[in-house]
């Protein structure tokens, strides 16, 4: 279906068939040979005019019809068409949460200024939401912080939001178990709202199997991937789910969707949800191109975040999926117009249980330009 040819469905007729079909008629009648044909003439101008016109809707055609179809709409046009049975797409957020205070001096009163800057090891940056106040006598308190930048890979795991960029002598800060307030997430993809569509038709279908449940753990903000293992795992009547992100699955994340599953079940059914995890990838990358290496370098770095984490040019690494060399070696190839590609690592393809997912870890790439 995808290679559906619509031009042939609705009978598409460009400018150029238009004016051959009208000559062809228009010179078949002999009563028209009185009228003047020439170029310039008004009568031609006219309905070169009109043709042109006619050709314009048949090229909105041509873009319209498809976004009629589930499978075929995009952007706005899908919105409008999963609003149908009220999904909404997934919109661009930043993480907010806690983030707790201490200092080691309680003789006097202190303040950490409203955007003070703190940040995780790997230089992910928070902004602290207003002024934090210890009053005399006062050791540990709590504050409101929100992410830079929108996304999810803000959803750190607990304790990685520990460095200040002011110094204060004596005070330490650490994100607690459960301090998300709001998850941060990436505008949602087409085809991500597309299958969660496809997800909620199977749930009203066939009521609380797998399908279903996989349905309402999509519906949760954050969630990008998920396995439900319904075979008994822990025995007869329990069901696991198992749950991914672009970032680190938070308690916070895990709680929003034991909530909602709870919601929905089968009062009967037994659930547990669990993040899956994470196996990280590491990766060594060498090539040769006739471009500059440092951009070649830049470029490749983009391909392989963009392979994992989704973008409009792939779907986001799923649970279970396994990666295969050969296809990044072939998408760089194609994509950057390399003269050689060299996997050095990972040595062989990146198979992983349902239950796991592959996660990007560092990322080494050599470039040489050849003369």
């Amino acid at each position: 279906m995808k290679n559906t040819d619509w031009k042939t469905l609705i009978e598409f007729k460009s400018e150029e068939d238009l004016r051959k079909k009208f000559e062809e008629d228009y010179f078949d009648d002999p009563e028209n040979e009185k009228i003047n044909w020439k170029s310039g003439g008004i009568f031609k101008t006219i309905t070169y005019l009109l043709l042109n016109g006619i050709a314009q809707i048949y090229l909105l055609l041509l873009k319209v019809v498809p976004m009629g179809f589930l499978q075929f709409a995009k952007g706005e046009w899908l919105d409008l068409k999963v609003a149908e049975i009220n999904i909404a797409r997934f919109t661009l957020s930043r993480t907010t949460g806690k983030l707790i205070c201490i200092r080691d001096n309680v003789e006097s009163e202190q303040i950490i200024k409203k955007g003070t800057i703190v940040k995780t090891d790997s230089d992910l940056n928070f902004f602290i939401v207003s002024d934090v106040r210890f009053a005399i006598g006062q050791s540990e308190t709590e504050t409101e912080i929100i992410a830079e930048n929108p996304g999810s890979i803000y959803n750190v795991a607990p304790g990685k939001i520990n460095v200040m960029t002011v110094h204060l002598n004596g005070v330490r800060i650490y994100n607690p178990v459960n301090w998300i307030i709001h998850e941060g997430a990436e505008d949602e993809e087409d085809d991500s709202l597309r299958e969660r569509y496809y997800l909620k038709i199977d749930e009203m279908n066939h009521g609380g199997n797998y399908l279903a449940y996989e349905s309402w753990v999509r519906s949760i903000p954050g969630v990008t991937s998920v396995w439900v293992d319904q075979w008994h795992p822990r025995g007869q009547g329990t069901v696991d789910v198992w749950i991914s992100c672009n970032g680190e699955v938070t308690g916070d994340l895990i709680k929003q969707v034991k909530e909602k599953i709870e919601e929905k079940k089968p009062p009967t059914a037994n659930v547990e949800v669990y993040a899956a995890e994470n196996i990280i990838n590491t990766w060594e990358i060498v090539a040769l191109t006739n471009r500059d290496p440092e951009e070649i370098k830049i470029e490749i770095r983009n391909i392989v975040e963009e392979f994992y984490n989704g973008s409009e040019n792939f779907k986001s690494i799923q649970q279970g999926q396994t990666i295969y060399i050969a296809q990044v070696s072939t998408i760089l190839m194609n994509r950057l117009d390399l003269v050689s590609v060299k996997i050095n690592s990972p040595l062989t393809d990146l198979k992983v249980e349902m239950h796991q997912k592959n996660s990007l870890g560092l990322i080494t790439v050599i470039v040489e330009r050849v003369s």
